[in-house]
């Protein structure tokens, strides 16, 4: 059986947002445990895996891409969209009648006007691209209202903090990322 891939397309520059290879790593290890959770029991996956690199070849029909830049600035969503704003500073989805494809977007110096410290800014990203993911594949899909899998709007969804876009406040509890 496939696996699910998340394709996290780095386009920030690392010394701008002090973002490394180890952000990245914790990143990209917190939204696969997300996604094994959210595919468990579906038999289109058997797996979930990340990517920091990969081209549009690598993506299949399934697979999720997030721009990961470091400001709102940079953003590509704005040019697709058709109200030419952004509804967050921390990410934006939309669905682009040119490119024939959903663009989900995450911004590093967003995360940290929800986050207490550097540490606890990765783990807000990672909601973030978790939260776009969700707008990609559950409410502006290319579905129509009513149509099998659409949510109307998972901001009021109940379940978890991912869906309504909570953000991490200073005291909230997350996990511990190792020092090595």
């Amino acid at each position: 059986m496939p696996t699910l891939n998340a394709f996290l397309v780095p386009k920030y520059i690392g010394a701008k947002s002090d973002f490394g290879e180890g952000d990245g790593y914790f990143v990209g290890l917190e939204v696969v445990k997300f996604l094994k959770d959210a595919i468990a029991g579906v038999r289109a996956f058997d797996n979930a895996d990340y990517w920091w690199s990969g081209t549009r070849g690598n993506v299949g029909q399934r697979d999720l891409v997030c721009y990961v830049f470091d400001e709102i600035g940079q953003s590509i969503v704005i040019k697709h969209s058709k109200t030419q704003t952004l509804q967050s500073e921390v990410g934006n989805t939309v669905w682009s009648p040119q490119a024939q494809r959903m663009i989900s977007e995450v911004y590093i110096t967003g995360t940290m006007k929800f986050a207490a410290n550097m540490q606890q800014r990765d783990w807000v990203l990672a909601i973030a691209i978790i939260h776009e993911f969700m707008h990609n594949k559950l409410d502006k899909y290319t579905y129509t209202q009513g149509a099998a899998r659409y949510v109307k709007d998972i901001h009021t969804s109940t379940g978890k903090a991912a869906s309504q876009g909570t953000p991490i406040r200073a005291g909230s509890i997350m996990p511990r990322r190792s020092s090595s």
